[in-house]
């Protein structure tokens, strides 16, 4: 009984470590820079793009990225959409 607990609860792990990062992977791959989406037709600055890439912390390492993404979703904090800023 003790075995399959522990092979259903390591199954459960791998299994939610698999969707984070194809979640996180599939969202990185996607055409065009996210500040760019954001910004829509305006013309910004690089500095204020610069910025903007410290505060959502896409300056950082792609493993760092994911550290952060999966800590805040453990939170229920999935990200700002970066297509849908307030109006």
């Amino acid at each position: 009984m003790q075995r399959y607990l522990l092979q259903r609860i390591f199954f459960i792990v791998f299994s939610l470590f698999g969707a984070t990062l194809l979640a996180f992977t599939a969202s990185r791959l996607a055409p065009g820079d996210p500040l760019r989406l954001m910004a829509g037709d305006q013309n910004i600055p690089q500095d204020v793009l610069d910025e903007w890439r410290a505060r959502y912390g896409l300056d950082q390492p792609i493993l760092v990225q994911y550290g952060y993404y999966v800590s805040n979703a453990l939170q229920g904090d999935l990200g700002k959409s970066y297509h849908y800023v307030g109006t």
